[in-house]
């Protein structure tokens, strides 16, 4: 993929695209608003039941919350509603409580297990002796209650980190109690909404994380229902058929999902004819599929991204890495770092606010050997005093007084009048000076600090890839052990899936002919055996003989076209842009614009681009790059203002794209003629940095998809969106220009560049 970059620069305010802060946006309303959530969670899920007594989801919600005593308060009252049962339950809250505050932040209680093992172990302690006087069922059960706490509240841990290869399913852990929870109510003779979106992510499963992940939530979600309902096991059925028959969908669309479900619905309805709740079940089907193909594709995206990856994620283990360890202890080593050194620079002691200090320097100066010092400063001390503060004011915007500021009866008692006054201004210059001092300081420790958190979000986020290590499938490694036999008899075969490229080591002894031969026949009955693109093999050379190594080549291709168009008067533009094809398969499209125009714009953006496309080369994803980038960002532009990035990432692969945008105007997806906005709302690069995670648009991005990235010198709102409805069928470059010719002939005067980018099936060499 080629290369592109185009300088530019210059001087012009840019408009900013972020809404004004309102109410909602300040700290203090939304720490309230998840406050809130909290305790509504903690009552919700007390009230949820798996059987009449069995209610653990509230006690491991609290080993789980992000706010743990707002989630206690909802769960204990929810529980006092229950009866004696849910005294000793909210007992066991009480108990989980007090271990989140006393252990939260100890070495302890950063492990993940430790928690929820809190919970289940409260759970079992305080409704132990209840238990064992009902004899050995009560304490089968309460163990049963028990691992179900536990597994629920380590679910829900997960589906708190957003980069957890299970954040996924704790959400739709979360979900399940959720529904639990409202499945006693029922509308219109007994159709229950809870039933409703239930199936609703049923479909969702199949439909975008194929067959595995659609039996796997079916089954799950049925079996939970059956069991509060206290019915056999017909929902676990007919669902896990509905799932199943969703994932088989042609590539994974959603109307033939939604076909193919409803039938298999009605299917296994029929068979279970007569049993009590199937009329309903596929009344619920039936509604969840037109959900599912009604609902606008937009509110689908990140929804679809999430499952696909989840349901790659059903078909292999893992084997675990050593390198994750000791880059997780690096991050953790350089968070420190940072907070010490905060730590150091908020403990330093701060300048006295008021002018008591200069006055002070300034009469130690000039009274010391004054005959009237103790006249001064002892019998008339009170009005020495409030003329000081009189003249405060004048000091303050003059940053110096004169003698004839000074009042009558001082200027005639003081034997030093104008002395007093130059001491006093240069005592008040010296403290700006320091001040302007300690101000450079403080924000130089800032842009340290920043510098600390991003590297250690950057090794973390590299940690967790090394932990997880490369995915391995026993079974796709036995087929190709099969076909590899045949050709190198004595080879040792290794089958792996890095980041869902198939990747093949062959491991063969000694320096002969297998080493060195063709291995065209051999890629051929790979290819035919896996169904894959497969690339020609390279020789790797290692202690144990040479190693053979087999890619997969991508399955999709990624073409890029680009316009550009300069502020009219200026010999440079002040908008970037680069396209890059990583060596792991990923197709990146990165697009900076600079504040104003000239050339220290387009150096500006030309520079941005450059630090993001060095952390993505080395392999790291765009949100890793920009979390490390930003705060150098920052302190580099301080003064010359700031730019705007716009980037995205498509997996090669498997489709699945990410889209970042800090200050940009939006993008577009393209699919089948329709248009979608995409927007993600977050600072420009060199303002202030957001805290936490960046704002990511996730996507499932299919053959035939079209991105499209502008700058806020193309987007002008209706007009742009109407322009790409009317020639989305237009040939890439086509289109381009006549975004930038429409831009221009409405008298834009900005710089102007359209990023534009097809995704191509990859085709296969013969």
């Amino acid at each position: 993929m080629a290369l592109e970059t185009q300088k530019s620069p210059r001087h012009v305010r840019k408009r900013s695209f972020l809404p004004p802060r309102g109410l909602l946006a300040r700290p203090d309303c939304r720490r309230l608003g998840r406050q809130g959530l909290a305790l509504l969670l903690g009552a919700a899920f007390a009230r949820a039941a798996v059987a009449e007594d069995i209610r653990p989801f509230g006690v491991a919600y609290i080993a789980a919350a992000g706010h743990p005593l707002a989630a206690a308060a909802g769960a204990f009252l929810s529980y006092l509603t229950l009866g004696r049962a849910g005294l000793v339950c909210g007992a066991a809250v009480m108990v989980t409580l007090t271990c989140r505050m006393v252990l939260e932040g100890t070495a302890l209680g950063r492990k993940r297990v430790f928690f929820p093992g809190c919970a289940a172990l409260a759970l079992l302690f305080t409704k132990g002796v209840v238990a064992a006087a009902g004899g050995v069922r009560a304490v089968l059960l309460l163990l049963c209650e028990c691992t179900l706490c536990l597994g629920f509240a380590l679910m829900l841990r997960e589906a708190r980190d957003s980069r957890s290869p299970l954040a996924l399913w704790g959400r739709l852990t979360a979900a399940l109690g959720g529904i639990l929870t409202l499945l006693p109510v029922t509308v219109w003779g007994g159709w229950s909404p809870a039933g409703l979106g239930a199936v609703f992510l049923v479909l969702c499963a199949g439909a975008f994380g194929g067959p595995a992940a659609g039996v796997c939530v079916g089954t799950a979600f049925g079996a939970c229902v059956d069991l509060v309902l206290g019915r056999s096991p017909q929902a676990s059925l007919i669902w896990c058929v509905t799932g199943l028959a969703a994932g088989l969908g042609k590539k994974r669309e959603r109307l033939p999902a939604a076909l193919m479900a409803c039938a298999a619905c009605g299917l296994a309805s029929l068979w279970l004819y007569g049993r009590p709740g199937v009329r309903q079940g596929l009344l619920e089907c039936f509604s969840a599929a037109a959900v599912l193909v009604l609902l606008p594709e937009k509110w689908l995206l990140g929804l679809e991204a999430a499952f696909a990856g989840a349901g790659a994620g059903l078909e292999s283990g893992r084997r675990p890495m050593a390198g994750g360890t000791a880059l997780r202890g690096l991050s953790d080593a350089v968070t420190q770092l940072g907070a010490a050194m905060m730590a150091l620079w908020h403990g330093a002691p701060e300048e006295d606010r008021d002018l008591g200090h200069v006055y002070r320097t300034a009469c130690e100066t000039v009274c010391r050997s004054c005959k009237r010092r103790d006249h001064c400063w002892q019998a008339g001390y009170g009005d020495l005093r409030r003329m000081l503060s009189d003249l405060a004011q004048p000091l303050r915007e003059q940053h110096a007084i004169r003698p004839e500021q000074l009042p009558a009866w001082f200027s005639a008692g003081c034997l030093r009048p104008q002395r007093f006054c130059g001491a006093v201004n240069d005592a008040y210059r010296t403290a700006l000076r320091r001040q302007a001092l300690q101000q450079q300081e403080h924000r130089l420790h800032r842009v340290m600090s920043r510098q600390y958190e991003s590297l250690s979000t950057l090794l973390e986020g590299m940690a967790a890839r090394a932990g997880s290590g490369p995915e391995y499938d026993a079974a796709l490694e036995s087929r190709v052990r099969r076909v590899v036999r045949a050709y190198l008899p004595r080879a040792k075969t290794t089958v792996y899936l890095t980041g869902g490229r198939l990747q093949i080591d062959l491991l063969v002894p000694g320096d002969g002919p297998e080493a060195t031969g063709d291995h065209s026949a051999m890629i051929r009955s790979l290819q035919g055996a896996l169904g894959v693109a497969l690339l020609p093999p390279a020789a790797v050379e290692s202690t144990r003989g040479t190693v053979l190594r087999v890619r997969q080549r991508e399955a999709l291709r990624l073409d890029t076209w680009a316009a550009v168009r300069k502020k009219e008067g200026e010999t440079v533009c002040g908008d970037n842009h680069l396209t890059l094809h990583t060596d792991d398969g990923r197709g990146i499209l990165l697009l900076s614009d600079g504040m104003g125009t000239g050339a220290r714009a387009g150096a500006m953006s030309r520079r941005a681009l450059e630090l993001v496309g060095s952390f993505v080369r080395s392999g790291c994803s765009l949100a890793e790059s920009t979390a490390a980038v930003l705060p150098v960002l920052a302190a580099r532009f301080e003064e010359w203002g700031f730019v705007t990035l716009d980037l995205a990432e498509i997996s090669l692969f498997t489709g699945r794209a990410s889209l970042l945008k800090y200050g940009a105007a939006p993008g577009f997806l393209l699919r089948e003629g329709r248009g979608t906005r995409l927007e993600a709302r977050a600072l420009p690069a060199g303002l202030e940095p957001m805290e936490g995670e960046p704002p990511v648009v996730q996507l499932r991005l299919r053959e035939g998809d079209r991105l499209v990235l502008l700058s806020d010198g193309v987007w002008d709102g209706g007009r742009t969106e109407e322009l790409l409805r009317e020639n989305a069928g237009l040939e890439g470059q086509a289109l381009a220009n006549l975004l930038v010719e429409d831009a221009a002939g409405r008298g834009g005067s900005d710089d102007m560049t359209v990023l534009i980018a097809d995704l191509h099936k990859a085709e296969k060499e013969e």
